[in-house]
């Protein structure tokens, strides 16, 4: 693992943030949860049971795509004097 550059951003703010402007545009509709476990017996014993599903595949599929996205980022783009080059 490269270590981190002192110029690189720090992620605490930004994903608060984001996690924040979820709740605000979200919470009306999905009554504010980001906890799927907190989310599946009071769907189920509301009678409202489709959504417990999303909150299922949902952390998967955004962990996939975390991959994906990390890969490309941190791919090697070639070599330079035998040493692997970043971008």
């Amino acid at each position: 693992m490269r270590p981190r550059s002192p110029a690189a951003p720090s992620l605490p703010g930004p994903v608060g943030t984001v996690i924040a402007a979820q709740i605000i545009a979200l919470g009306s509709l999905s009554g504010e949860i980001t906890n799927p476990a907190r989310e599946f017996v009071p769907a189920q014993c509301s009678g409202n049971p489709s959504l417990p599903p999303v909150y299922a595949f949902a952390p998967p599929a955004g962990a996939f795509a975390a991959i994906v996205v990390i890969k490309r980022i941190d791919a090697p783009v070639g070599t330079r004097n035998g040493d692997t080059v970043f971008r």
